[in-house]
């Protein structure tokens, strides 16, 4: 038996591993940016600006997609989103926590 194998072009592979690699830096350094700006920004706001930045950056590819997609993803991301925004506000509070044995990450 023999299989045969499509070799993607290269120019394909550069691209992604480039991109792989842009996402790592970026994600990388937003520790050290979030560090930094809640030195001078409460913890509220720069969440807000946070998960504002990202409704903008990803709201055209929902206005493309067609009406089922969007129902369908809305229904799903809404409540995730939710979450992970409740997350986001009470690990700060966890954090505050006097003893180390009492918070959970």
């Amino acid at each position: 038996m023999t299989t045969l194998t499509i070799k993607p072009p290269s120019h394909l592979l550069r691209l992604s591993d480039l991109t792989l690699l842009a996402v790592a830096l970026m994600w990388g350094t937003s520790y050290g940016v979030a560090k930094g700006a809640l030195a001078f920004y409460p913890v509220l706001g720069f969440l807000a600006v946070r998960f504002g930045i990202t409704f903008v950056l990803l709201l055209p590819m929902l206005l493309r997609a067609p009406r089922q997609q969007q129902r369908d993803a809305l229904r799903s991301g809404l409540p995730l989103g939710g979450l992970l925004w409740g997350f986001f506000c009470v690990r700060p509070m966890v954090w505050r926590t006097p003893k180390p044995a009492m918070r959970p990450f």
